[in-house]
């Protein structure tokens, strides 16, 4: 409520396809858009692309003059999607006299068990890394600057 950090996994989580349009102007990130002096909770909260089933998704980012990074991270998860919750696999968390569980279905290497801070994780089932997993993902990210530069 008023926060001006993320609510899951420490990242702001988007889907897995990203596309980012300024066609004729800047973009601004982290830092750099703050126009000051960094504030509590920039840039330790990066941005996150949500897994896709298949591997398909996409990042890309075009301004048509400069793009300016601010030290501020966007990644794409290599997770396998059977690390996340959806409707068809639900995930829940019970507990009573606030934060003592008494019934989950987080498993143990998930980001999960975030429930002290009230915080809603996306990887509940598994790790949100590609560790160990043969995730393919086709595309890289696209960082396009067309008439400027582009500074991290």
């Amino acid at each position: 409520m008023g926060r001006d950090y993320s609510a899951t996994d420490g990242r702001f989580v988007y889907p897995s396809r990203l596309s980012v349009v300024a066609a004729t102007g800047r973009i601004f990130l982290g830092e750099s858009a703050l126009g000051s002096s960094p504030q509590q909770n920039y840039p330790e909260y990066s941005l996150l692309l949500a897994p896709h089933s298949q591997g398909e998704g996409s990042l890309s980012v075009l301004a048509g003059d400069s793009i300016y990074g601010g030290r501020y991270v966007i990644n794409r998860s290599g997770a396998v999607m059977s690390a996340t919750s959806s409707p068809f696999n639900p995930a829940f968390l019970g507990t009573s006299s606030g934060t003592k569980v008494e019934t989950t279905n987080y498993a143990e290497e998930g980001i999960g068990r975030g429930y002290e801070n009230m915080t809603f994780p996306l990887f509940v089932f598994g790790s949100g890394s590609n560790a160990g997993t043969a995730v393919n993902v086709s595309d890289p990210g696209r960082f396009y600057a067309v008439g400027g530069i582009l500074l991290v």
